[in-house]
């Protein structure tokens, strides 16, 4: 499924972590032509005045030099992350750039509550129809409500974080290995399976992790 949605991508499935400060156009554009999913770290102030969005533009525009990709119709082959815990100020400053530079994923990751995350996914899927533009939405989780309330509000990937990730997690979490088969397991018992993806996240840091994340999926 994601390698039908990002055709660029080699099965299987590697992304790295949209971190601000760390992941920028340079790196994202580096996991791109590898044939990963490259991610920049797209910040959490939306506020009309936030210099973190004038730093994405610039990143975005950087990628798509990077990338050499000169035609503003073409979609970009990398992602933006966002920290949701102050959504305030999403559609109107954010959406409009992301939009603009056709983004393939945006990763949603941290909300104060559950139902924050559902306006923005709202919007990211109205703009998807209306513009024609193929971009799909991850949401990150630690547990199995969070996941739920992800599938019910319409995330296309579902990013189960364990707390394998640095303990940097909810506080009820679950290590990587009993999270990802559960959230597969929801995915089955919602009806979703060929509509949503489940991504693993967290301790997986080289081919044995890779290996055993990839058992876990199944």
């Amino acid at each position: 499924m994601l390698k039908s949605w990002f055709s660029h991508i080699r099965t299987p499935f590697i992304a790295n972590a949209p971190m601000l400060g760390s992941t920028d156009a340079g790196l994202a554009a580096a996991v791109s032509k590898a044939g990963g999913f490259g991610f920049i770290g797209g910040g959490f102030d939306f506020s009309a005045e936030s210099s973190q969005i004038s730093a994405l533009e610039a990143q975005l525009t950087r990628a798509r030099e990077i990338l050499n990709i000169r035609d503003d119709r073409q979609r970009l082959p990398i992602g933006v992350g966002f920290v949701t815990f102050k959504p305030s100020g999403f559609q109107h400053h954010v959406l409009p750039i992301i939009q603009k530079h056709r983004i393939s994923a945006v990763w949603l990751a941290f909300p104060t509550s559950g139902p924050d995350h559902l306006p923005l996914i709202t919007c990211i899927r109205e703009a998807r129809a209306k513009a024609n533009w193929d971009v799909r939405v991850f949401v990150q989780i630690g547990d199995l409500k969070h996941a739920r309330e992800a599938i019910e509000q319409g995330a296309d990937v579902i990013v189960a974080q364990g707390s394998d990730a640095g303990g940097h997690q909810w506080a009820h979490g679950a290590s990587v290995v009993s999270l990802v088969p559960e959230v597969r397991d929801l995915v089955r018992a919602a009806g979703k399976d060929g509509e949503v993806a489940v991504v693993a996240a967290g301790g997986i840091v080289d081919g044995r992790g890779l290996a055993a994340a990839l058992a876990l999926g199944w």
